[in-house]
């Protein structure tokens, strides 16, 4: 009798050839002809999906990953512009007391009318060039509010030329230069004039910066006290504000836009934990606070007996996050938010003029706020 299970790749039955693997796991051949050789279109089709909803999921990817890095590169831009804000107000000079102008031109009057104690000012030439007020955030607004200077040389007139001229020299200090755009190959173009001795490098001009600058308290205490400013050395607390793309057109009478800035009270202040939170009683109807922004408090603070009793108080603070809205009734229009914020301790109530909840002023473009306290010597100019 012939062995067919010794015939290599046939079957014992028939003598048809079979895979070995068939023959292993003993299919019998009569199945031979269902076996095939590949995959259904189902599992081509599910195979697919699969793939499909990788891709669409890597898609969703990138726009989150480029706001990202667009958010990584204007946060170390604007700390650059900021480190070279500080340089410049320092080499030019800029703290000295006898450069500093109101809209008209003239000296500030706490400077020409010899105060001894000096308030909180807004160093913002790039504004007031352009025909911008004398106040900042905003005159006949919420109080308290803080005066806007300029620089010689860059106020507003009527004559266009001298105009162009003011703003030009505003915008060679306060708009910041390095944010050069790069070549494919990273290389940084260079404008070429036709004689070559007006070459200038290609910038953006993206980011632009403003300075508030708050004299020493405790210095200017002390001289209010003795009834004398300090006239040798002067110590400043300079914040310095670094805008991305600012509006600087000035609305009606010169005031900033609107939408460039805004001013609303909030429904509740913790200043332990540095929490607000708005409705639509403080003014938040139309505006919308996301979580990077920067907002400034105002207050009053007490500054002792006789001496002026009290002075404004303006620090500026990073919303961490906002946008818990939840409906407190029945009531749509009452959706209150919550904003918590980071930066500087809040003064004590002890110390506050009055018990009222401070101003929030709003101001759109600001990426960035850093403060530093500087020592200015007039002695050395």
């Amino acid at each position: 009798m012939r062995n067919h299970f010794r015939i290599r790749g046939r079957s014992p039955e028939n003598g048809r050839r079979v895979r070995h693997a068939d023959r292993r796991q003993g299919i019998p051949s009569r199945w031979h002809a269902r076996l095939r050789r590949g995959i259904s279109l189902l599992e081509v089709l599910f195979a697919v999906f699969i793939l499909s909803m990788g891709m669409l999921g890597l898609g969703a990817l990138i726009p989150v990953a480029n706001f990202q890095v667009s958010q990584g590169l204007r946060a170390d831009h604007s700390s650059a512009c900021a480190r070279a804000a500080f340089r410049i107000l320092e080499a030019r000079g800029l703290l000295d007391s006898r450069n500093w102008r109101n809209v008209d031109g003239d000296p500030p009057s706490f400077i020409s009318g010899g105060n001894a104690q000096w308030p909180t000012f807004m160093l913002d030439p790039m504004f007031i060039a352009r025909g911008g007020e004398g106040t900042y955030p905003v005159s006949g607004g919420l109080t308290p509010t803080m005066g806007r200077l300029t620089l010689p040389g860059m106020k507003f007139d009527a004559d266009t030329d001298v105009r162009r001229q003011a703003i030009a020299r505003a915008e060679s200090i306060f708009r910041w230069r390095d944010d050069l755009p790069g070549g494919s190959k990273g290389e940084r173009p260079v404008l070429i004039a036709g004689n070559g001795d007006n070459s200038i490098s290609a910038h953006e001009g993206s980011y632009s910066w403003m300075a508030m600058v708050t004299p020493s308290p405790l210095e200017s205490t002390v001289a209010a006290k003795i009834g004398a400013a300090a006239t040798k050395r002067m110590t400043y607390n300079v914040a310095v504000i670094v805008f991305y793309k600012r509006d600087l057109a000035p609305a009606a009478a010169g005031k900033e836009a609107d939408h460039n800035v805004q001013q609303l009270w909030p429904a509740s202040f913790n200043p332990a934990t540095l929490t607000l939170t708005f409705d639509v009683t403080g003014g938040m109807t139309d505006l919308k606070i996301v979580p990077g922004q920067w907002i400034m408090l105002s207050h009053r603070i007490n500054n002792g007996t006789g001496v002026n009793n009290s002075m404004p108080y303006h620090r500026w603070y990073r919303v961490v996050s906002a946008g818990n809205r939840y409906r407190a009734t029945g009531s749509g229009a009452n959706i209150p938010l919550h904003v918590q914020l980071e930066g500087p301790p809040w003064p004590d109530n002890a110390l506050l003029a009055s018990a009222d909840l401070p101003t929030v002023t709003v101001h759109q473009g600001v990426v960035g706020v850093y403060e530093r306290t500087i020592e200015f010597d007039p002695s050395i100019q």
